[in-house]
């Protein structure tokens, strides 16, 4: 059957569990625990594997498990905020959100298949100015990121100031003067 991975709370920690969706092959098991939060789970596509967010260390990085060892492994170590992976098509990236450079953006980490271990640095794949891009998946063929957006943006305004009598007058926005 498939199988279906959750982040529960309890105890104010969040922690992984994994389960088929034929709960008579696999029922409800708790695959990570202890004083730290696990986060947004996301099976390999060979199934061996999870990606996962995690503040285990101190600060919100990613990690896979290989879920026949159990063996957990640090793939980004940063203090910046990472989450919400998930894996290419192919298995050979770990595509993740980050505020690395400032701005919330999608990143990529390099891992090796059959270990889930880190294959050199996270390099940038897109980051907006005024736009947060989040929870990154890709297509199928590996070709096209979805990705959430909220735009942050400023309502630039142009105002006259006269400043023999300190008013303002606005030129253009929809502000109120002061």
């Amino acid at each position: 059957g498939n199988l279906i991975l959750l982040s529960i709370e309890e105890n104010g920690y969040a922690h992984l569990f994994i389960q088929s969706n034929r709960s008579q092959d696999l029922p409800l098991t708790r695959i990570t625990d202890g004083g730290w939060n696990d986060v947004a789970p996301t099976l390999s596509p060979d199934r061996t594997q999870i990606a996962f967010a995690s503040d285990r260390n101190g600060y919100w990085d990613l990690y896979t498990m290989d879920l026949q060892s159990g063996e957990v492994t640090q793939i980004t170590s940063s203090p910046e905020y990472d989450s919400s992976p998930s894996w290419s098509p192919d298995g050979k990236f770990v595509y993740f959100s980050s505020d690395r450079g400032g701005a919330m953006g999608i990143w990529r980490i390099a891992v090796d298949e059959a270990s889930g271990a880190p294959q050199g640095s996270a390099e940038l794949v897109a980051m907006g100015t005024d736009l947060r891009m989040e929870l990154a998946r890709l297509s199928a063929d590996g070709r096209t990121v979805i990705f959430r957006s909220t735009v942050e943006s400023v309502n630039p305004a142009a105002l006259s100031f006269d400043p023999v009598t300190r008013q303002l007058f606005v030129l253009t926005s929809n502000i109120d003067p002061v």
